[in-house]
């Protein structure tokens, strides 16, 4: 393994400097010093050494090395989180598909009565051309008539019949992809 050595600090810090012109209170040969010129200069030297101190701290964080960066998560701490989306999608894809089911066996019951108003129309139809056709070999002109009146009015309900039987089937088209987005978002999820 490497030998580690600790860093050199890249400042070394100012010793505090007395001042020259002044001795310090009460050393040998100090003659009556005014004490207030004795306390301003104290007070020059306190805020010298903290600026000097300030200084220091500042290029002592300039020089200190940066955090390393934060470990990737680990699989196992990814897992929960992974789970909890996941349970989140399913969730949602399973309400959507109970949704789907639910439209389809709507859309199923209107089909179904759907065709049976299109069965009923055009046997209607095939009864009134009967009639018609009775009618105009006895000539009852004028009933053939009424009752190709009542036919167009059958083939009018049998044509609105198939119009509204297209849109349940186109219905059930876009149902079809409903459920197959539902299914990969949970595959993709």
């Amino acid at each position: 393994p490497p030998v580690q050595t600790t860093p050199t600090p890249a400042f070394i810090p100012p010793m505090p400097i007395p001042s020259p012109k002044k001795k310090p209170y009460g050393a040998p040969g100090d003659d009556a010093e005014d004490p207030a010129e004795l306390e301003r200069h104290l007070r020059m030297v306190d805020e010298s050494n903290a600026h000097a101190s300030r200084v220091h701290s500042a290029a002592v964080a300039a020089a200190a090395p940066p955090e390393p960066p934060a470990a990737p998560p680990t699989p196992s701490e990814k897992l929960p989180a992974a789970l909890r989306t996941f349970l989140g999608v399913a969730k949602e894809a399973t309400s959507r598909v109970r949704n789907v089911r639910a439209e389809c066996v709507e859309l199923a019951s209107t089909r179904a009565a759907i065709e049976g108003r299109q069965a009923r129309s055009r046997e209607k139809i095939r009864d009134l051309e009967a009639r018609q056709s009775a009618a105009a070999a006895e000539e009852e002109f004028e009933a053939a008539d009424a009752i190709g009146m009542e036919i167009g009015a059958a083939a009018v309900e049998r044509e609105g019949a198939e119009t509204d039987l297209k849109e349940v089937e186109q219905a059930f088209f876009w149902l079809g992809h409903e459920r197959s987005a539902c299914r990969m978002a949970v595959l993709d999820g």
